[in-house]
């Protein structure tokens, strides 16, 4: 079945207002973190790292893999 037999052409919520998040003045363009109970912009390597960092905490303690 092609895609526009599926969806009798038409467009799904998220492709139909997502537009909207895209073009919007308060849409994030930076990752943020949080430092001493406030939101901070970081850099993506800094992000990544805190994320990966993390997950191993989490992997290594009680009911990880």
């Amino acid at each position: 079945m092609s895609a526009s037999g599926r969806d009798r052409g038409r467009l799904d919520p998220k492709d139909l207002y997502g537009w909207q998040a895209v073009n919007s003045p308060d849409r994030l363009t930076r990752p943020l973190v949080r430092e001493r109970g406030e939101f901070v912009e970081a850099d993506w390597d800094t992000v990544m790292g805190r994320i990966v960092a993390r997950s191993k905490e989490l992997l290594d303690g009680p009911g990880g893999w």
